[in-house]
């Protein structure tokens, strides 16, 4: 869960067990061994897996909420949107109406993703001073949070223990609560890794986004490794993907498969870039064929490339193949080398809109609408989450493009394919090209996954990028 530490006010929460129940008249909950651990989950109240994926839980239970000192104000993350999990967060609010809490208050709404807790202490310094330490168990209704304020500066440690005895040890993220009004905590996985002879090579903590690197105990005779969890087998030295404690077995003679490039992931049988290409990936290969980036929309290495058209887009993608010593994807003329293309056209060209492309070829490319939109449709109306504000740069937040990566990812690990600039796809649409995404310059309605467009392919605008794919080996 994410603890939201407040703009304007100063508040506390305390837990409380049944909807029925007020904060004058607690009492030991009697439910079921089901219902203490659903209620032990909800007072986990600074946890962020940022390892755990997964979408909103059902909300209700034993657990009805958090309700603020102020008598009769209950915030529940639960209703009917349910309790968000991982880094999902839940829609639902108490039976009151959204419109009765305003933005300025904290909700609690994220859950950690870990099963059968039993017991939790957290150990917080505000502004260096130790606070009263948080022991939450079956028995807890005690206000749960100390009060923070925005300008504190808060570090601390969280000791969970689960059933059977195990104990994980999260330390916080974020050590100043008013960057990003939240304290976060992560908690790590566990692994051990066997070779080929049943001895144990490695273990150790993971995260699961940050995965396992075996490179150091992979050897000829070991070309992967099997998750014996989820029967998931992953060729390589690198395991991503898995969630909880795991073992790993060593597996002979599976089927060599490349990693994954570099600020790539993964989605079906496609590499897609986790990030909108660069001003400064861009500049390696290509100029500028008109304006240029500036301060007024955006301008550093790490901001994403703009006033490139689709016909740039490819010339970059068969430039950057080449130099990387893979097949270039598009033929214009007959010819994939650019340098026999001629100039970049500044008006529609028929030549140019007769290109073809070799999706059997390794190379970099635009992505096909269909191919976008598996890497962007997580499930929610924005890539990565229902809040425009948590993963997209859009006209209600900006006044002109971001560093790339400064949103939250979406479910595939890929960042602003909502918001940010907007990015060329390969399709067609009559005479002109698609893009989809959203822009900083634009609503955040348009950031929405299901939104689309379409310019000549010429056009070179502020507000238009690319994101690069490429086939998986």
């Amino acid at each position: 869960m994410t603890l939201k530490v407040l703009d304007k006010h100063e508040t506390r929460f305390t837990i409380f067990s049944n909807r029925q129940q007020t904060t004058d008249n607690r009492q030991q909950t009697t439910n079921s061994l089901k219902n203490l651990f659903i209620a032990l989950t909800a007072i986990i109240l600074a946890f962020t897996l940022a390892a755990c994926g997964g979408g909103g839980g059902g909300g209700g239970g034993a657990v009805s909420g958090f309700q603020k000192a102020q008598p009769g104000e209950v915030h529940n993350g639960g209703g009917a949107g349910g309790w968000g999990k991982g880094t999902t967060t839940g829609s639902g609010l108490d039976s009151a109406s959204s419109s009765d809490i305003t933005s300025d208050e904290p909700l609690i709404s994220q859950m950690a993703a870990l099963d059968n807790i039993t017991s939790v202490r957290i150990e917080l310094k505000v502004n260096g001073v130790d606070q009263e330490a948080i022991i939450a168990d079956a028995t807890t209704t005690k206000d749960v949070l100390p009060v923070i304020k925005p300008e504190d500066t808060v570090s601390g440690t969280a000791y969970i223990t689960l059933a059977g005895g195990t104990t994980r040890v999260a330390h916080l993220e974020e050590t100043t609560a008013a960057l990003g009004k939240t304290l976060s905590f992560k908690v790590p996985y566990y692994f051990k890794a066997y070779d080929l002879s049943g001895t144990l090579v490695k273990e150790g903590e993971y995260f699961a986004r940050d995965g396992i690197n075996l490179s150091a105990v992979t050897t000829e005779s070991i070309a992967g490794w099997q998750c014996i969890e989820d029967g998931t087998t992953h060729n390589g030295s690198y395991v991503s993907g898995v969630r909880g404690d795991i073992t790993l077995n060593a597996v002979f003679g599976a089927p060599p498969v490349p990693p994954i490039p570099e600020g790539f992931v993964l989605v079906g049988d496609l590499y897609v870039c986790i990030h909108e290409v660069t001003q400064a990936e861009y500049e390696e290969y290509c100029g500028y064929g008109g304006s240029s980036p500036n301060a007024t929309y955006g301008v550093g290495p790490d901001y994403p490339a703009y006033y490139v058209s689709w016909y740039d887009a490819l010339v970059y993608c068969n430039r950057r193949s080449m130099a990387e010593n893979l097949t270039p994807c598009y033929t214009i003329g007959g010819s994939t080398d650019p340098a026999v293309w001629g100039s970049v056209p500044t008006s529609s060209n028929a030549t140019w809109n007769a290109v073809t492309m070799d999706t059997g070829a390794d190379g970099y490319r635009l992505p096909t609408e269909a191919e976008w939109l598996q890497a962007a449709d997580d499930g929610h109306t924005y890539s990565g989450s229902d809040t425009a504000d948590d993963v997209a740069w859009h006209s209600g937040n900006s006044s002109k493009a971001h560093e790339v990566k400064t949103k939250a990812p979406n479910a595939n690990g890929i960042y602003d394919m909502s918001g940010n600039v907007y990015e060329w796809c390969w399709d067609a649409s009559s005479s002109d090209r698609v893009y989809r995404g959203g822009s900083w310059d634009y609503s955040a309605s348009r950031c929405a996954v299901s939104y689309r467009n379409y310019r000549d392919p010429v056009n070179r605008n502020y507000f238009i990028g690319f994101r690069l794919v490429r086939k998986a080996d």
